[in-house]
């Protein structure tokens, strides 16, 4: 293998956007040539010392690995913890359900399964969350909105104190877990180049207004979506309000990003759509 093989390879395994990882590519060769440069003036021939350097830098997965940690350090153990706690988590919702209320959401439980084990497939080569960060991060933000529909289906173990408590608890700390990877990939490697201008903490702020606002004006949206699907005589005149709040905080979203002078205001109104959506949903619960 070639050093420009071993050197794709390499690169191959390590989550960085294409210029990141076309800067570490070019530092990478330069590592290389210089330490092949030595062996050959200590004797050895143009082989020999590709053979020798490649040696020196180890197996490429687990050179790969070094590197990967270095940008984003325990980033496929978390990922790979948050993919099986969160099929932990569907299972003991599920079973619970099914043995204090006598209802399973064979449903949620699929889906929320399926998206679990998606993340696995980001996990087993790390250019792909590179490559497609933007699928990575709805994939974690959905899991969010999957993880609040659970908590809605856990209202039935209110009377179960302790088990209901320990689920909430579960559930946060999964929320947490992903909405930390989800900041973590887009601070430090942005996907819209208008992002890559913004300073890290102020960039952060904007990931986190977008993650949270966007959990609740989807989530709740999502949750009377199903429930007019299931109840209403006519459902789809119903959609049209649900559907028209998730456009106006993705226009917030676009907006924010697109635009300098009024950046502000579609913050402000991300944040007042998500206060309104949430006053709403708490009020109607309240009056169930």
């Amino acid at each position: 293998m070639s050093i420009q093989s071993y050197l794709d390879k390499v690169i191959s395994f390590i989550e960085l956007n294409p210029s990141t990882r076309k800067d570490l590519q070019q530092e990478l060769a330069t590592h290389f040539r210089d330490k092949k440069s030595y062996y050959q003036e200590q004797g050895f021939n143009e082989k020999e010392a590709e053979e020798k350097t490649k040696l020196d830098f180890g197996d490429e997965k687990k050179f790969a690995q070094k590197l990967n940690n270095a940008y984003f350090p325990f980033r496929n153990s978390i990922l790979v913890s948050l993919s099986l706690i969160s099929m932990l988590f569907s299972v003991i919702v599920s079973f619970s359900l099914l043995t204090f209320q006598q209802i399973f959401p064979y449903l949620w439980l699929t889906i929320i399964i399926g998206s679990s084990l998606l993340i696995l497939y980001f996990v087993r080569k790390p250019s792909r969350s590179a490559n497609h960060r933007l699928s990575l991060i709805l994939l974690l933000i959905w899991l969010n909105i999957l993880y609040f529909y659970g908590y809605l289906l856990m209202d039935g173990l209110y009377n179960n104190k302790l088990l209901y408590v320990s689920l909430v608890v579960f559930m946060m700390a999964l929320m947490l877990i992903s909405l930390s990877q989800i900041l973590l990939g887009v601070i430090y490697q942005p996907i819209e180049l208008n992002l890559i201008k913004v300073n890290k903490q102020k960039r952060g702020i904007m990931v986190l207004i977008n993650i949270v606002t966007g959990i609740i004006v989807i989530g709740v949206s999502l949750v009377y979506i199903a429930g007019a699907l299931i109840f209403m005589p006519e459902p789809f005149i119903h959609l049209l309000l649900p559907l028209g709040i998730i456009s106006l905080w993705i226009i917030f979203v676009i907006g924010e990003v697109k635009t300098k002078k009024i950046a502000n205001l579609f913050r402000v109104g991300k944040i007042v759509l998500a206060i309104i959506v949430l006053s709403l949903f708490l009020i109607t619960q309240i009056n169930l």
